[in-house]
């Protein structure tokens, strides 16, 4: 789906080309040890090597085609006919030719790849809480507009690209910190690209070296655009595997937290084709100590199945408090609030029991919280007041 044409796209060469084959090896070397030598990723890592060889100033390959395009009888004829010839540089076609071949070998290790996404991921119904788990999920506060919800617009009224982005029992960053999170199927259908930072997606009228899947629809076509323009040093591939993308945000995460579950940057980004993903189920996720109840009555009235999930449990997995002395008061400002709100929205003791035992229960508060949540809530809900202590 790439596309490469040296006599427009030269200048690419030395920068955008050069981060794409950095990644491209950077990533082979990490598949290869995630997936135990695996001779498909192995001889592959051996293509991208020679092409490699081949072509090792890149720079000095910049040159040579822009040279023999500038040549007097080239421009001469770029002036009259409005275009290059096609073999106006036999350095050009010879390197465009090889890269294309790199590109057919990319897809093709992403059809393998997608194998492993379907392979690694946990589906919704073998998610539970404080257990090993790995997901992709899109965070909002609404639904994420895929064509199974009302929210979705197509065509020309909305991107036809949907971002989610790897979320695991290790690696529990989201967008904004939001706490409903719309699990997402991946599959051969809807699988576009996945990286570790933020991947710059564009929805495009036209294609580039950037263009990783065309979306058409009604004829309209849509050509999704992946990765950092003319960055020297990386790009966006579509041979990511769950656990490259889970190992490699947390190595970004650690570098400036030097804690787990403690984020001061965006999340890895998983582009996957809007018009043929589907949600399975939401995940509403707990700080340790929270009040969830507007995530919670959202839905309800739409009537969406979900799991919670505390990444208070899984910070003491690994020897780490649940929750921080901030997130600690903000948790009692909150609970201080939520009489407004259950007279504001006139929350009934049928749809607070609920809430009570498909939310509070379930997240598996610590003590100290579960002392504060029941004083609470058993002003509402006389049948708790024996747990208070």
């Amino acid at each position: 789906m790439r596309k490469f044409d040296y006599r427009n796209d030269y200048n690419l060469i030395n920068n955008g080309i050069r981060g794409y084959l950095i990644q491209l090896e950077k990533e082979l070397e990490l598949l290869i040890k995630l997936e135990k030598n695996n001779i498909v990723y192995v001889e592959a890592y051996k293509k991208v090597l020679e092409f490699k060889n081949k072509y090792q100033d890149l720079n000095a390959i910049y040159k040579q085609i822009l040279s023999d395009l500038l040549s007097s009888d080239n421009a001469l004829y770029a002036y009259h006919n409005g275009k290059y010839k096609i073999d106006a540089s036999k350095k050009g076609v010879e390197f465009e030719e090889d890269l294309k071949e790199i590109f057919r070998l990319e897809e093709k290790l992403r059809d393998y790849s997608v194998q492993v996404w379907n392979r690694d991921l946990t589906s919704f119904e073998d998610i539970e809480n404080g257990k090993d788990f790995i997901i992709v999920v899109h965070a909002s506060y609404l639904l994420p507009g895929t064509k199974d919800d009302t929210n979705y617009k197509d065509n020309k009224y909305s991107t036809q690209y949907l971002s989610g982005s790897v979320f695991s029992s290790n690696e529990m960053n989201t967008f904004n910190d939001i706490r409903t999170l719309y699990i997402l199927d991946v599959d051969d259908s809807n699988y576009i690209a996945s990286s570790e930072v933020d991947s710059v997606t564009r929805d495009g009228s036209t294609e580039s070296f950037y263009t990783l899947k065309e979306i058409d629809i009604n004829g309209d076509k849509h050509y999704i655009n992946v990765g950092y323009s003319n960055d020297r040093n990386k790009s966006v591939t579509m041979i990511s595997t769950p656990r490259l993308i889970e190992g490699l945000s947390i190595k970004r995460e650690l570098s400036t937290s030097n804690e787990l579950y403690r984020y001061n940057s965006l999340t890895n980004e998983v582009v996957l084709d809007r018009t043929k993903t589907k949600v399975k189920g939401v995940i509403l996720l707990s700080n340790g100590c929270d009040i969830l109840l507007s995530e919670y009555l959202y839905l309800k009235q739409l009537g969406i199945k979900f799991k919670c999930i505390n990444k208070g449990l899984y910070r003491e997995k690994n020897n780490i408090l649940p929750y921080t002395n901030d997130e600690y008061d903000d948790f009692l400002i909150q609970l201080d609030n939520i009489d407004e709100i259950i007279t504001r929205y006139n929350i009934s003791e049928e749809l607070l029991q609920e809430y009570y035992n498909e939310v509070i229960l379930p997240m598996q508060y610590d003590e100290v919280i579960m002392k504060e949540l029941n004083k609470k809530f058993s002003k509402y809900l006389p049948n708790i007041s024996s747990n208070i202590k």
